[in-house]
């Protein structure tokens, strides 16, 4: 009986984690894909969809943000979760999504989809 507590801590001192390998913070992902229609409507609804791919599997939670940076130019980047204990499953790690996009004036809008060090696309949706 004397011996049990010894038992029990060095089971729990051996399936201690290491945390020096330990990392978790937000990144940015591929967009892999994009759709947005070549013309839209002032006030009207445009769906704008996105998917993105993430390189290993200590990535998880795709989302995606589309930010004005100007009044015809807006940016989409797609983030995820990154954490690890220093070694990732070696599997792709999708998300996708549908964007609500409503145009409040007439004129060309330009998205830029990416930033380095993924491929940069531009798309343009015409409004009238």
């Amino acid at each position: 009986m004397k011996k049990f507590p010894l038992l029990i801590m060095l089971i729990l001192f051996s399936c201690k984690k290491d945390d020096n390998n330990y990392t978790k913070n937000e990144a940015l992902v591929n967009i892999i894909q994009t759709t947005i229609p070549q013309n839209g409507t002032v006030s009207n609804k445009t769906e704008i969809g996105a998917m993105a791919q993430a390189e290993n599997g200590c990535y998880r939670d795709i989302k995606f943000k589309l930010i004005k940076v100007a009044d015809f130019q807006y940016t989409l980047k797609a983030y995820a979760t990154f954490e690890s204990y220093g070694a990732c499953p070696e599997v792709l790690v999708n998300g996708d999504t549908t964007i609500s996009f409503i145009p409040e004036k007439k004129g060309t809008y330009q998205f830029t989809i990416n930033e380095q060090p993924f491929n940069i696309k531009v798309e343009t949706l015409i409004v009238n």
